[in-house]
């Protein structure tokens, strides 16, 4: 594993989830005190939120809570990153980095750019043309499998059918642990997401996994994992 450039804050605080008030919100108890921690994931995160699991949080004072969520302990896998607000420092250290080969040759790259009425993660520039590049973080685990989404994205949704009408383009799903081996859409928690991907990639949309660990507060490239487009 490679580490990334990644700037963490730190201290890293552990302490343990013990339940979601809501959407963004989740109580948490460090060195026997209950505290409220901003979690950065709108997704369900139904097999990683469970009440007694150990979490690691870094203190962060705002007018509802006293910490930001970073990662969560699930066995076996272990430690699992769970902050998406840092997927795109994440994506560009390994742009920067050169990490992966479809992306050695590119000369620039702008985060966040428009198209239209969205915006996208990222404008690859390349010697002889531009892609544009959408990244989503994977955390349901099956096994060595990765399912996503974990929950309808309709914001998903619509971002891979806009690849599709840029194309060449990237869709690179940001696995958040090392072991995974196979990526695959969660047809059966969004259909939709599904049919758009199916037909993005048949009209040049490439999907990429990439994977990482968090290991004592750093954040490490851990390799490619396999993508896998069911055509039914």
């Amino acid at each position: 594993m490679i580490k990334l450039d990644v700037d963490i804050k730190k201290p890293h605080i552990q302490g343990t989830f013990q339940k979601r008030l809501n959407r963004f919100v989740a109580e948490v108890e460090v060195n026997g005190k209950t505290y409220r921690a901003h979690l950065h994931d709108s997704g369900r995160l139904g097999e990683l939120l469970i009440a007694g699991r150990p979490i690691m949080l870094i203190p962060k004072k705002s007018q509802k809570t006293d910490f930001k969520v970073i990662s969560i302990y699930r066995p076996p896998y272990g430690w699992i990153l769970l902050n998406s607000g840092m997927h795109r420092r994440i994506m560009e250290a390994i742009l920067r980095q050169k990490l992966v080969d479809e992306f050695q040759k590119i000369k620039d790259f702008r985060a966040e750019y428009t198209v239209g009425s969205h915006r996208i993660d990222f404008l690859l520039t390349f010697k002889d043309y531009q892609a544009l590049m959408e990244v989503k973080g994977c955390t349901l685990f099956e096994g060595k499998t990765c399912l996503f989404p974990d929950a309808p994205t309709k914001r998903g949704a619509e971002h891979v059918k806009l690849l599709s009408q840029h194309t060449p383009s990237f869709l690179t799903f940001l696995v958040c642990h090392p072991d995974i081996e196979l990526v695959r859409p969660n047809c059966k928690e969004d259909a939709i997401f599904c049919k758009n991907l199916r037909e993005a990639v048949n009209t040049g949309v490439k999907p990429i996994a990439v994977k990482i660990a968090y290991i004592d507060g750093d954040i490490y490239y851990a390799g490619k994992a396999h993508v896998e487009i069911p055509q039914y």
